[in-house]
């Protein structure tokens, strides 16, 4: 099976994602403080990027590539030619149609130059 693949429409918009995400977190761990107001604002902003940032596209291929450790692994795709790259390195342990995901890949890099790939 592995790990899902999740496209997105642009870098920024990701990273701004995870960083809300990482003050949740932190805020969960007790290493801030959110009032009511700001968990409030900070969800909402989660779900507009989230929104904002859908791709259209998801598990055009999956993953059997792991940490050391077995955990799921931590790469980012963001560029074609970085795609590329990555699915000649790990072509044993990618599940995929490619005669048929190949075109589903190359129109989103074409329609979302500025996109990322990522794995959960």
């Amino acid at each position: 099976m592995g790990q899902h693949t999740w496209f997105y429409r642009d870098q920024e918009l990701r990273r701004k994602e995870i960083e809300l995400w990482a003050k949740l977190d932190a805020y969960d761990n007790g290493e801030i403080w959110l009032d009511d107001l700001e968990l409030l604002q900070i969800n909402h902003e989660i779900n507009k990027i989230r929104k904002q940032n859908d791709a259209e596209y998801h598990d055009i291929f999956r993953t059997n590539k792991r940490n050391e450790d077995n955990t799921y692994i931590d790469d980012v795709i963001l560029s074609k030619a970085n795609c590329d790259e990555w699915l000649e390195e790990n072509k044993d342990l990618v599940n995929w149609e490619e005669r048929i995901n190949r075109k589903l890949l190359n129109k989103f890099w074409e329609k979302y130059p500025n996109g990322a790939i990522d794995f959960r």
